[in-house]
């Protein structure tokens, strides 16, 4: 073997292929669970994140209306062909150096695609055909709600078609494929697997580190315990930190939408633990994370079951008629 060549990535090849097997597996189940969830969507049994029905009637609306005052429908038919005409004629005559300038859409602004000319074709046609529709759904845009729900679902469809979404047409994501012998596509595979498991069959895509925190570790470190609970929250206690306290109790009611470790979040910007310091004897309302089973619950529901159930607890608890 010459000295030059390279040591045998027979093992690292073994590592991915184990891998790519393992994920392969983990795809067949989530895609049976996929298809089970949409199944209970379609038969009425499960919540569906999009009302097909109303969707359907929302664009015959639109349609109709558009067919109504077709000039601005002429004016897309004829401007889109002609820019991606522009787009194919760039394919056989490439611009020089001069003329490329790199790409202000950050979908686009690696270098590949202005030096790849299939790359740069398929951007091209795709930003004239997304500029035509978006031209056309700005140029009818009114505030009632068919138009909204048209224009905001015809755009996820347009992002959805980008071809930087695509490994076939994405040269740098092909290119980071090749680097790392493969896992790069294994790393995007297993991220929407974890999304689709987070989600039960539907795609719950992360937006932070799910394990970069641990509440009671890292975040949420005052001491304190659950005094009561029912069906919407848990009422939080924490634990004295001055030898004498306030005779009024505080209630802290976090909003729906964040955890109660919001105000609690370290030691040194910790509100609660603030007003721990300062003598008040502190109670947080820590809501349940709603599921099925609160479907019918309303807002009457969340206030009774919510502050006015914790100030009762409160009241038996300290024996205080009053709360802040």
């Amino acid at each position: 073997m010459p000295p030059d060549t390279p040591p045998s990535s027979a093992p690292e090849g073994a590592e991915t292929m184990q891998r790519m097997v393992a994920l392969t597996q983990r795809a067949l189940a989530a895609s049976a669970q996929v298809q089970s969830r949409t199944v209970a969507q379609a038969t009425g049994s499960e919540y569906s994140l999009m009302d097909a029905a109303t969707l359907s009637r929302a664009f015959t609306n639109v349609w109709a209306e558009m067919l109504s005052n077709p000039q601005k429908l002429m004016e897309t038919q004829i401007k889109a062909p002609a820019s991606m005409a522009e787009a194919i004629q760039s394919f056989f005559t490439p611009p020089e150096d001069s003329d490329v300038k790199q790409s202000r859409d950050r979908r686009f602004s690696d270098k590949s695609w202005d030096d790849d000319p299939a790359a740069r074709l398929y951007r091209d046609t795709y930003l004239a055909f997304e500029a035509a529709i978006t031209g056309l759904l700005d140029g009818m845009s009114k505030d009632d709600k068919d138009h909204l729900r048209v224009n905001f679902y015809t755009r996820q469809m347009l992002s959805s078609l980008s071809p930087s979404n695509y490994l076939a047409t994405n040269a740098a994501a092909r290119n980071a494929m090749l680097e790392t012998n493969g896992n790069s596509f294994l790393n995007g595979l297993e991220n929407m697997l974890n999304d689709l498991d987070r989600g039960e069959g539907r795609l719950d895509i992360a937006t932070n580190d799910q394990q970069a925190c641990e509440v009671g570790k890292d975040l949420a470190t005052t001491e304190g315990e659950v005094v009561f609970q029912n069906e919407l929250m848990q009422l939080i206690q924490y634990h004295p930190r001055t030898e004498k306290q306030h005779a009024i109790p505080l209630l802290f009611v976090p909003a729906w939408i964040n955890k109660f470790y919001i105000l609690d979040m370290q030691p040194k910007n910790s509100l609660i633990r603030y007003m721990l310091d300062r003598g008040h004897s502190v109670f947080v309302i820590s809501w349940v994370n709603p599921d099925k089973q609160h479907a019918d619950k309303d807002f009457a529901d969340y206030m009774t079951l919510g502050p006015l159930a914790a100030l009762d607890a409160i009241r038996a608890l300290t024996k205080q008629d009053r709360a802040n």
